[in-house]
Formats: structure tokens, sequence, C-alpha cells
């Protein structure tokens, strides 16, 4: 029998996904037909004579070698880790991509098909354990490869037709258990790189704030105080503040008696660049300022996330006396980088007092679809009723002397109140924070508060 085999035993394949028929496995044992005494003994079979140029293309590397008596087909593909969302495994947003390596051996004395899976890194890992088969005939009495997975069996033939494929219980087991171990390696190797980048990132971070609180009093507070004298020697102190407002995307707000408020439009170009730590460095060595940051952690779909209310007031220079509150997203790199995510917007209004008088006074949702001008009318936008960064400047109030080291934010008293009907993040704003934040020495209220009937929360500092 072994010989009538040889004889008539050409090209078996055998195609196994790793996402529904996306990744192929393969058996070949072939031999001409030849006498006892006569022997086909080739190193480096021609590939094309066996399998056509579309089955070798879908692999990035294909090798096909016979020694003596067996046979040895090596093959390797890489794959996105989207695919795995295709077999009903947990999802997973991660675009990094994986390659496995697969080998044949057909084994001619024993009439065996050796089949393995390797996941390939800087390690290769076996990701299944060997799946062997029997070179025997079945039921139709034509040569067939068993397959043994799991102690069940299944012809090559059968595994050839897609439709059968869908059937075979122990296919979809072998295609989650090789996909399942892959993914947890391309997760092991993500998160190393990630917490590699991290420490990177925040170390440079760490670095960048000393340098420059070191050199805060001794040059940069000197030099923006000469920039200022100087422009303002130059342009005039109105015209320095409109070119500034204008660079930054901002417009007069639109009640008519206060010309000199300016607000930042929804889709400034300070989206593109999130929020770090050094900003508040840089912006604490320029100028007085006062910060407040509230990170709540929350639970979305039984997945954890984590948003951060970031807020300020202080002098901003040409543009007076000012206030502002963002909210902000984690970026994938860097446990201490923020991004903006517009998609958090959500109605809020601020207030801000000099020595108790109210110098600002600013409700968006007021003024929702009003036509503004930006960079000094050569767009149009309009003001929208929700903000993830809401901001007010009232140039009328300068700190008189920009040579002084004097504490002016503590001048200033900043409110700002954030609607969060319909967030689930508002529960876990108030369970972190509630009890945590400060009595204002001015107000003598806490400087978080929480209405329970309106979702609002109000931080006043």
């Amino acid at each position: 029998m072994k010989k009538d085999l040889r004889a008539v035993l050409k090209v078996a394949i055998l195609t196994i996904s790793l996402a529904c028929a996306t990744a192929v496995l393969f058996v070949l044992a072939a031999n001409q037909d030849v006498s006892a005494k006569q022997k086909v003994r080739t190193v480096n079979y021609e590939t094309s004579a066996y399998f056509d140029e579309d089955f070798i293309e879908q692999f990035d590397e294909f090798e096909c070698v016979q020694n003596d008596n067996d046979l040895n087909i090596t093959a390797t593909k890489t794959f996105s880790t989207s695919i795995f969302d295709e077999i009903d495994l947990v999802s997973d947003n991660e675009e990094s991509n994986f390659t496995i390596k697969y080998e044949i051996e057909y084994l001619d004395e024993d009439e065996t098909v050796l089949l393995h899976v390797y996941f390939v890194g800087e390690e290769t890992e076996e990701l299944t354990d060997t799946i062997p088969g029997l070179v025997s005939y079945n039921a139709k009495g034509d040569p067939d490869v068993l397959l043994n997975v799991d102690e069940e069996y299944i012809w090559l033939s059968e595994l050839t037709r897609i439709a059968t494929v869908d059937e075979v219980g122990w296919f979809k087991n072998l295609v989650k258990k090789v996909a399942n171990v892959a993914k947890k390696v391309v997760q092991a190797v993500a998160t190393t790189v990630k917490k590699a980048v991290d420490t990177v990132i925040d170390a440079a971070q760490a670095a960048a704030n000393k340098i420059i609180e070191a050199c805060a009093d001794s040059i940069i507070k000197p030099l923006v105080e000469l920039t200022v004298k100087v422009v303002y020697k130059l342009l005039g102190q109105e015209r320095a503040t409109q070119w500034g407002a204008a660079l930054l995307m901002m417009y007069k707000d639109p009640d008519e008696t206060k010309p000199k408020v300016f607000h930042a439009d929804f889709n400034c170009w300070q989206q593109f660049f999130g929020y770090i730590d050094v900003y508040d460095t840089i912006f604490k060595a320029a100028t007085p300022m006062d910060k407040r940051e509230y990170v709540v952690s929350y639970k979305d779909n039984n997945e954890t996330k984590r948003v951060k209310f970031w807020a300020w007031k202080g002098d901003y220079i040409s543009l007076g006396s000012g206030c502002e509150l963002g909210i902000y997203t984690p970026w994938t790199w860097g446990s201490d980088i923020w991004k903006v995510d517009k998609s958090f917007a959500v109605p809020m209004k601020c207030e801000l007092y000099h020595n108790g008088k109210q110098i600002i006074d600013w409700n968006p949702e007021k003024y929702a679809n009003k036509p503004i001008k930006l960079f000094n009318g050569l767009v149009s936008s309009k003001i929208t009723a929700e903000q993830w960064w809401i901001t007010a400047f009232n140039s009328d109030y300068q700190r008189k002397d920009h040579s002084s080291s004097s504490n002016y934010e503590n001048e200033l008293t900043a409110k700002f109140e954030i609607n969060l009907t319909g967030k689930t993040y508002y529960d876990a704003f108030k369970a972190t924070w509630a009890s945590k934040c400060n009595i204002n020495s001015v107000t003598g209220k806490r400087e978080v508060r929480f209405d329970d009937n309106k979702h609002k929360v109000t931080i006043e500092f």
C-alpha cells in the first residue's frame, strides 16, 4: 500500500485560517510513478510544479524542500490583530501586526504528515501542539490525509471545501487557540513597549520641568517682561491684544458692551497639541497663574476610562486677566500626556472675579450658532453651545506692573459650571472629588460642588 500511495499521492493542501480561512496551512507529498528500485531524490523541488503562483503569493515567504525520505514546506504570513474580531474573540482595538510561521513535514517511511504553527517575534513560540496526519484512503477510495486535532479527526479533502470547514468544530477551536495565544503574545509585547515609551516620555517631562523651573526667575520672567515692554512700545497695548487674539483663533465677545473680552474658537488649532505638565511649568514661569486638575476614572461598557478636567486662572499678558477649563482624555503613549477628544464637549460657562468684582461672565450656550470672525475677519465660524475648552480673557484688566513678581493670581477667583447631564462619569466625578476638595478661603465653599438634580459640577477657586 505504501508504494501505491507514493505513486498516486500528488499534492495535498490543508487550509487552516486564523480568521475565516485567511491563513493557510498546506501539506505536500509528491513522487513520480517509479519502480521499487527507482527513487527520485531532489533537493529544492521546483515549487511551481505543485503550487500555482496565486497560491504562493498569499504568503510573505514560501519554501518547499525534499531531502531523501521527507518533504518540508515552510511559509510565513503577517496578519493584523484586527482579524481577531472576526472569530468572536474579545474585541481589541490594537492595530499591531504579528507574523505566523507554518511548517509541514511529510515523513515518507511513516506515511505521516506533521503540521506546526509558530508565532514569530524576538523569540519563536509554538502556538499549538503538533498536528499529526496519516496518509491513507478516504471513504471514496481516494488517497487522502486523516488529520487529528484534540482527538477529533477529519480528512484533508474535506478541509479543502470551505463550506465543510465552517461546520468542523475542531477547526474553529484550532483557529481560536492559535489566535488567543498570538494575541496574548502581541499584547505582552505592546504593553512592554508602551511602558518603555511611557518611562522615556515621563522622564523627559520631569527633566524639562526642572530645567524650566531653574530658569524661571533668572531667564524666563525677565525675557517675558522685556518682550511685553517692547511689543507694547511698538504696537500699543490694544493692537498687541488684537494681534495676539487673532493668532490664537479667538473672537470678540458677542456682547457689544464687552469689546475687549475674547474667547477661543471650538475648532482652534490648539486642539491638535493636547496638554502636558510642561506647558503649565512654562506658563507659571512666564506669568502669574493658578490651576486645578481633576482626573476621573469611570466605567463605560465594563471598560475603565479616564477623563481630566483642567482649569486655569491668571494673567495672560496682552490678553489680560482670564480663565479657562479644558476636558482631556489620556494619550496612548505617556501617562501624563492628555489629548483633545471633542466628543467630550458639554455645555459650560465661566465667571472671573478680580478682588471680588466680576470682570467676566461667559455662557456660550446663550449665543449658540451665532456667526463669528477669526483671524481679524479672514475666517468665518460659529459659536457652539457645547465646549471642550471654555476660555475668556478681559484685556481691560491688565497687571499694572509686568516687572512685578507679585502673586497676582490670588487677586482672581474663577468659577466654572459644567453640565454633565447624560454623562456616565458624573457619579464617578462626585464619588472621587466631593469630599477631597479644599475649602476656598475666599468663598468658604468647597472648590468642587455637585448638583445631582441638574448633573452640574461647579469648580471655583
